[in-house]
């Protein structure tokens, strides 16, 4: 089971802040809904109902697979 992050820049931010994972209290499970989603998130900041976002990118989770931290360790 894969599951999508959407991240981006609010406004004047120098770094990526995590924008949404969830949709009505559910994980986002495709890229195409994550696109809608993000898709919302414009019209609603072309409307002035939401700060203007940046840099948008699509982050791609597999649920499936455990964790390797020790991987990740440069030693």
């Amino acid at each position: 089971m894969k599951n999508y992050i959407i991240w981006g820049i609010y406004g004047g931010d120098s770094g990526e802040s995590l924008i949404c994972e969830t949709v009505n209290g559910e994980y986002i499970t495709s890229r195409q809904q994550a696109e809608t989603v993000i898709e919302t998130f414009k019209n609603r900041i072309e409307r002035g109902e939401l700060f203007d976002i940046t840099d948008w990118r699509i982050a791609e989770i597999d649920m499936t697979t455990a964790p390797d931290f020790a991987a990740t360790l440069n030693i």
